[in-house]
């Protein structure tokens, strides 16, 4: 017993009481550090394909033009993500979206997933684990059934029927948007001409026949 104690003293004697200049020392640096962390600038925000310059073709009649930005309400409140009056007034209608495919490890056959900006997926090392955004619409390409649609870099327009409500997907993720694509132009894919706004460009078509 007095050796435990004797070794409990000598421990607290081995241990130097800080000296008031040094606590002044290390207050000051962690008001310098925090106040260094508080005026750094904020990360360089992705722009969004609804803030691209591309040059799109007329909307085609009875088709509205739908973008990432109106899915949901700003700001989020305590309810959640609240879709947006546009969004559920569109369920069931012809759309038409401007995004990037997200590129995927384990695609599903006749899928494809939409966002607002360029994505990649590795699901082999994280599983369900991403940074998707909320904003992604499941695509679903018709005459694709039973095969992988490849990925396609690049800007896409899509045109289909809007379709809103949970449903399990294919490859365990819970969607919340979807679009049916059509016949027989569904997709466009605009080049780097077309998204430097060149009118000369040329532009790619994923056609879809019956």
């Amino acid at each position: 017993m007095r050796f435990f104690c004797a070794g409990l003293l000598l421990l607290v004697h081995a241990v130097p009481a800080r000296s008031d200049e040094a606590a002044a020392n290390h207050e000051h640096h962690e008001h310098h550090d925090c106040a260094a962390r508080v005026i750094a600038p904020p990360p360089r925000e992705r722009t969004w394909a609804d803030e691209s310059a591309a040059p799109l073709p007329p909307l085609p009649d009875g088709v509205t033009e739908l973008k990432f930005a109106e899915f949901y309400k700003t700001p989020v409140g305590l309810r959640g993500l609240e879709p947006t009056d546009k969004l559920r007034r569109l369920a069931g209608r012809k759309v038409r979206l401007l995004g990037y495919m997200v590129r995927t490890d384990r695609p599903v056959e006749g899928r494809l997933i939409l966002a607002p900006f360029p994505q990649n997926l590795h699901e082999h090392e994280y599983g369900l684990v991403d940074d998707l955004p909320p904003q992604i619409v499941f695509v679903t390409v018709p005459d694709q059934a039973g095969k992988v649609v490849p990925f396609t870099p690049g800007l896409l327009l899509l045109t289909g029927t809007l379709e809103l409500g949970n449903r399990l997907e294919p490859d365990g993720r819970v969607s919340h948007v979807r679009l049916v694509l059509d016949a027989p132009v569904v997709a466009t894919h605009l080049t780097d001409a077309n998204q430097k706004g060149n009118p000369q460009g040329e532009t790619q078509t994923c056609t879809h026949p019956n």
